[in-house]
């Protein structure tokens, strides 16, 4: 027996005519406009439906009660009209209204959603090639998010316990096991014997989190960027296919292939593959010609970078730019800003509570936004992470950074002008003069110089070098990533350096961001931790750092930092002296506002000071320190470590200066991180084109004789 189904019910086939006819679909796009204003302010479901009705009474007053949505014109109302219908009458005017009604919610809805997307389309076999390649977020481990769902002191101590344990047990010179596996170990132990209801409320937090994680993963390919920001994010995420295309390209097309990205803020990135060729060693384009790579890559991020002034505006906050967010080309994170690097990019510092299962089951919670799934503690570096680290590997930003403010440097260097001052008193600022000078000389003014003590009027930086003035904003800025990108510098650095951990160098960085909060700009200070542990990740030698005199002192100042190591070079929050007078061994230098931003000065090469001996150049690859800021426990770690104090005890009037020693040192430690670089690729090349040498076929040093046959056939031939 065949069932039909009613005819105003069934589905439209392809090739019908629409629901409702031109007419009536011009009325309904023509009354979108309420529609659209109720849902830009969110307004409830209640009102939408007020709107909805409204609409679909109008087209029947107009259309008539008989095909609303297919009449062809106009219909005068009857005088039967205003009569009470019948109760089958009443029953066919509900299910009209019932389907004008779906028909106007649906024409509205479709033409918002034309009018929301974007007038430029990827294409859609290159965003299906693109999830091909990209890796698909994976789930949490379930313990994870129930270990960090809420303080568990007994888990730590257990871990401590262990660890401690772990650390007796091993033989001497073998690598110390990580903290992190162990309290994986016993996280995964203790959720075990956790309760069936814990559990449950842990899955079902891992779901959502796994859930959002992919959808986030399936708009990222198709979705344009709605700030700087997200375009770094998407070129970072990008890396891995991008490599795995230019190798298979090289490989098909028999060559080399390579690729440059470059976005806002001089983030660039490269991606180059070389094609396979038995028992010979690959040697990448970067490799072989690094100077035309990095003059190439410089050049295509300025052009860059006039485009994104132009689109998104020159903005007053950079959160991403900076030798902080700097990664060493083609290899290891050296992270930024971002940063960096980087991915962007906020992170908090643990996972959130979680909430009861009340609330976790709750519609309403399920479209609330979570970001658990990024933030995990400072020990906990999984797999999940490692694998995020390794996508933000590849991205490096070549411009040099600029202040938060735009108009805080020039477009090209500015001298200081000499006016009154003399060349003795520039000698004098720069340390340059004899230790028999005790006094600043000038046309209008004589200024004792005493040990350990500089003139007030005196700074280190040129009049419009770095000279900005900190802002609310700027002391509540919160950090981009920071615990993400610490986390994961440390994790490399550590097996190569335990000196950092046995200096408390790695808890007095992890704890920047609280201990800043509200002093100086955490943005800033977060950024000069992460470039300083990027050139510790570097293979540059570790020196020791040779700080000079100034004027007539004696002693190296800030003195704080010339005796550090009479405390076993221990990174400490210390405080500060009120003078000269009352400082002990353990407290920061009472003027350290000038002393320390000119020994910085002291230590740049010459091209970079002025006659007066101050700051007025950008640094660059070009410049030579000579290493005299090296890595290492005795080196430049003593300065980062000073200035950070510093900004612990910062006062008001010196928030200016403090910003510009900051970013100043993020720049040189990004260029020494960069010329390191530089230096391994060309050293690289060297070794490579000496193994070149040796595949050569070398030349017999026998001597060539004459065979008993041949000397046989020449007697004969000459008889």
């Amino acid at each position: 027996m065949t069932v039909h189904r009613p005819l105003q019910n069934a589905k439209r086939a392809r090739g019908r005519p629409p629901n409702a006819g031109p007419l009536q679909t011009q009325i309904i796009v023509d009354n979108v406009g309420e529609y659209r204003s109720l849902k830009a302010r969110r307004a409830p479901q209640s009102d939408i439906s007020v709107a909805v009705n409204k609409m679909s009474r109008q087209l029947i007053q107009q259309f008539g009660w008989d095909s609303p949505l297919r009449a062809s014109g106009v219909v005068e109302r009857g005088e039967h009209d205003d009569s009470t219908p019948e109760e089958g009458q009443q029953k066919r005017k509900d299910e009209t209204l019932k389907k004008v009604r779906k028909e106007v919610m649906k024409i509205w809805r479709k033409t918002l959603t034309i009018e929301a997307e974007p007038s430029i389309q990827g294409s859609p076999q290159l965003i299906d090639l693109i999830k091909t390649f990209a890796s698909k977020p994976r789930r949490r481990q379930d313990y994870k998010i129930w270990a960090k769902s809420k303080p568990r002191p007994a888990l730590e101590k257990e871990v401590d316990s262990r660890h401690a344990a772990a650390l007796e047990s091993i033989e001497p010179g073998s690598t110390p096991p990580p903290r992190v596996s162990i309290w994986n170990t016993v996280a995964s132990e203790w959720y075990k014997l956790a309760g069936p209801k814990d559990k449950k409320v842990t899955r079902k937090q891992a779901r959502r989190i796994h859930r959002r994680a992919m959808k986030e993963w399936e708009a990222s390919a198709s979705t344009m960027p709605q700030s700087p920001e997200e375009a770094i994010r998407f070129m970072e995420r990008s890396q891995t296919f991008l490599g795995d295309l230019m190798h298979f390209f090289a490989n098909r097309i028999s060559g080399i292939a390579i690729v440059f990205l470059s976005g806002p803020e001089g983030s660039s990135l490269i991606s180059e593959g070389v094609c396979n060729i038995a028992d010979m060693p690959k040697v990448m384009h970067t490799e072989a010609n690094p100077w035309g790579t990095k003059r190439f890559q410089h050049d295509l991020a300025t052009q860059a970078q006039t485009l994104n002034n132009a689109k998104w505006g020159v903005t007053s906050a950079s959160n991403l730019s900076g030798a902080g967010d700097w990664v060493e080309n083609g290899g290891e994170d050296q992270y930024e800003a971002r940063g960096g690097q980087i991915e962007a990019f906020q992170v908090g510092d643990g996972v959130r509570e979680l909430e009861t299962e009340k609330e976790l089951s709750g519609g309403e919670e399920e479209d609330r936004d979570d970001n658990g799934d990024e933030a995990e503690s400072s020990e906990d570096l999984s797999a999940d992470e490692a694998a995020d680290v390794d996508a933000v590997r590849g991205v490096e930003f070549v411009l040099p950074s600029r202040p938060l403010h735009e108009d805080a440097i020039p477009s090209r260097p500015v001298r200081a002008p000499a006016s009154e001052q003399t060349t003795s008193q520039a000698l004098v600022l720069s340390g340059r003069e004899s230790q028999d000078s005790t006094v600043v000389h000038s046309a209008n003014l004589a200024v004792e110089m005493q040990p350990g003590r500089l003139a007030a009027m005196s700074s280190a930086f040129g009049s419009q070098y770095h000279r900005r003035e900190q802002t609310a904003e700027d002391l509540n800025e919160s950090p981009v990533e920071y615990n993400r990108a610490f986390r994961a510098l440390i994790a490399k650095i550590l097996p190569r350096k335990v000196w950092l951990e046995e200096s408390n160098t790695v808890n007095f960085l992890k704890a920047v961001p609280p201990k800043l909060s509200g002093r100086v700009s955490t943005s800033s200070a977060c950024k000069l931790s992460l470039a300083y542990l990027s050139y510790e990740q570097s293979k540059a030698e570790e020196l020791a750092l040779v700080m000079k005199t100034m004027g007539a002192s004696a002693v190296p100042t800030p003195v704080y930092t010339n005796t550090l190591y009479q405390r076993g070079f221990t990174s400490r929050w210390n405080g500060r002296a009120d003078s000269v007078e009352t400082r002990t061994p353990a407290k920061l230098d009472a003027d350290v506002n000038v002393t320390l931003p000119r020994q910085w000065a002291l230590l740049q090469p010459a091209e970079r000071l002025d006659m007066q001996g101050c700051i007025c150049v950008a640094p660059n690859v070009d410049m030579d320190w000579r290493n005299v800021l090296a890595p290492g426990l005795e080196g430049i770690r003593l300065l980062v470590v000073t200035t950070l104090v510093w900004a612990y005890n910062i006062k008001d009037d010196e928030l200016t200066e403090w910003s510009s020693l900051a970013t100043d040192m993020i720049q040189v430690l990004g260029v020494l991180l960069e010329q390191e670089c530089l230096r391994a690729a060309t050293s690289a090349t060297a070794n490579l084109s000496d193994e070149d040498d040796g595949l050569r076929p070398k030349k017999s040093a026998r001597t060539w004789k004459k065979s008993a046959k041949l000397r046989e056939m020449e007697s004969r031939s000459v008889s």
